[in-house]
């Protein structure tokens, strides 16, 4: 497959920077070729996806070195992040005391529950007394039927 004159500076600034909008837009080219380059050469797109891989890490190494660089000055933040992240003593002990986010759905969920089991408690009688009350006003109302 014939390579493009783009190819290989691409892969040079997706290596540095994992986003293909922003590779793109340094060398002057639309994300389409970018794509398109991709679905004409399967080489050139696991080039692709070992660069991504490549600036994914160097990301990571700047973020790890800039909370390292925070928590030698000194700065509790950072420092807490690290130690409930990575130290496995602090880990399990603030485990033990956070219990999991629920979901927006759930807690939309618990929220239907709790406004139903009020409403039942406090507006809506039961089903079969709301039966019972009718029956016995039809008796009463209507001399006709046996009491």
């Amino acid at each position: 497959m014939k390579k493009h004159k783009l190819q290989k500076p691409f892969l040079e600034q997706l290596a540095k920077m994992p986003i293909v909008a922003t590779a793109c837009e340094k060398l002057n080219i639309s994300r389409q070729t970018v794509y398109r380059w991709q679905e004409e050469d399967p080489d050139f797109a696991k080039q692709v996806e070992d660069a991504m891989s490549q600036g994914d890490s160097l990301v990571n190494d700047m973020a790890e070195n800039q909370l390292l660089i925070k928590i030698r000055n000194g700065e509790w933040p950072p420092t807490k992040y690290h130690l409930d992240k990575c130290h496995p003593k602090y880990r399990e002990k603030n485990k033990a005391r956070r219990k999991p986010p629920e979901s927006r759905e759930e807690q939309t969920k618990q929220k239907f529950i709790e406004d139903f089991k009020q409403l039942l408690q406090t507006k809506i009688p039961v089903k079969s007394q709301t039966l019972r009350m009718i029956e016995e006003d039809e008796k009463k109302s209507d001399p006709l039927l046996p009491t």
